[in-house]
């Protein structure tokens, strides 16, 4: 792996206008395999704050604002609800997965968040052969409201033994305006889906997929370079 994880509190200097700008945007559910609803990318939606939002992110590790450097980055925001009315229901236990990108990230904007609601870092167990991925129902990942229940019968089987081979190594509570920063083939999940102040979770999400330099090898924490 090529980046360490790293949690930092008050990553925004004004989250509270970062959280109104998100409450004011459209979401939306697609075929991808991740639950709840996203934006945009806010490329598409506000280049000055991608720009200055990516490059905030990106401090932490390097310094990425030399001339001609490339970097593919994904971000918007996301909302997320629980999957079951009962706290300890395992549906409300997280998919345990990859990324799939170089480098990833997830900001808290819930205000009043459920500390088990942040984010796991796991480790899967030698020997522990990996089951099949299975075709799981937009219907069950997309909607906030009741899903069938037969449906959401066979997310729990396929969960449960998706999450079988892994072992939790770290666990990174949820407080507002932090983030956790983890390399793109890091296993891990959402810990909990229960939020009990809150009707759903919001968080910012950055999916690194390229940096076109090779940047110094030993990553720095400096988040407080960028102003917003």
């Amino acid at each position: 792996m090529r980046f360490p994880t790293v949690c930092y509190d008050g990553f925004y200097k004004d989250p509270d206008s970062v959280v109104d700008f998100a409450l004011s945007l459209d979401y939306h559910v697609d075929e991808g395999r991740y639950p709840g609803c996203r934006t945009k990318c806010l490329s598409k939606i506000d280049k000055n704050f991608y720009h200055s939002t990516i490059h905030k992110f990106l401090s932490m590790f390097d310094d990425f604002d030399e001339p001609d450097i490339g970097i593919e980055c994904q971000t918007a925001f996301q909302k997320t609800w629980r999957f079951s009315n009962k706290k300890e229901h395992p549906v409300n236990k997280g998919w345990i997965h990859k990324d799939g990108a170089l480098l990833a990230a997830v900001v808290y904007l819930s205000k009043n968040p459920d500390p088990n609601s942040g984010t796991s870092i796991f480790k899967r167990r030698l020997g522990e052969e990996l089951p099949p991925i299975p075709e799981v129902s937009v219907e069950v990942l997309g909607n906030k409201k009741e899903v069938d229940i037969n449906a959401l019968n066979e997310y729990e089987k396929a969960l449960i033994k998706n999450n079988k081979p892994y072992d939790v190594q770290v666990e990174v509570k949820n407080a507002y305006n932090r983030i956790i920063c983890y390399d793109g083939e890091q296993d891990h999940t959402q810990s909990n889906y229960w939020m009990s102040n809150e009707d759903f979770r919001l968080t910012q999400v950055f999916f690194v997929k390229d940096i076109n330099c090779f940047a110094k090898k030993i990553p720095s924490v400096r988040c407080n370079r960028y102003g917003i």
